[in-house]
């Protein structure tokens, strides 16, 4: 069907990065930012800004007094965990997939943010420091999300296909649409401006063997 570099340029309606976590990845990349300027842009989006609060008074931080103000949160948190609560949290907006195909969005996301967790618990527990693991994982499958949102009925097949069969999922992915899950989604990612260190282990998660080193 169509090609990895058709499907970025015909008519599809490519999910864009969400428009506050890309103005936070803006901002951030500066070396001038302020929290007072990074507070600003969350208290635009009050769902994003109940998060980060969420996120700073939970009990990991065992806070002695609840705190309100999305600049102590970020005294709290950091910016960089900031960063991974408005890209995994307001991404699923963006991706809009019809419930007649029986796509559960809800346990693609759950699976996706729990695999997110472990990775990052894992990568701590061998002391091996990598601060966008978190983003890296959560985002791996992106291009399911993509390949579903156009071809349905066509990936609705697949799984099936795949569950009845020991064909690997790539196989079948470049068979039916001529790219891979993983090609697109780190394509995409690349497109956003998110850096290698993202986008390139995605690309590889299936073939890690054929990785650059």
């Amino acid at each position: 069907m169509d090609s990895l570099r058709e499907l970025l340029l015909d008519n599809m309606k490519l999910p864009s990065p969400p428009n506050i976590a890309l103005r936070l990845l803006e901002t951030l990349k500066r070396d001038d930012f302020s929290y007072s300027e990074i507070a600003k842009i969350i208290q635009s989006d009050p769902a994003l800004a109940v998060k980060v609060l969420k996120a700073a008074n939970s009990d990991i931080y065992s806070l002695p007094d609840k705190t309100t103000s999305i600049e102590r949160a970020l005294a709290i948190l950091g910016t960089h965990v900031v960063k991974n609560i408005a890209l995994s949290f307001t991404l699923a907006d963006d991706v809009n997939l019809s419930p007649e195909h029986g796509f559960n969005i809800n346990y693609f996301w759950k699976r996706s943010i729990i695999a997110a967790i472990g990775a990052e618990l894992f990568s701590n527990y061998l002391q091996f420091q990598e601060d966008d693991i978190f983003v890296t994982v959560l985002f791996q499958d992106l291009g399911i999300l993509i390949l579903y949102g156009r071809y349905s009925d066509e990936y609705s097949k697949l799984i099936k296909e795949k569950n009845s069969s020991r064909i690997p999922f790539a196989t079948l992915e470049k068979r039916t649409f001529g790219v891979t899950h993983e090609e697109l989604g780190s394509e995409i990612l690349r497109e956003w401006g998110l850096p290698g260190k993202i986008y390139v282990p995605i690309r590889y998660h299936h073939g890690y063997g054929n990785a650059p080193v």
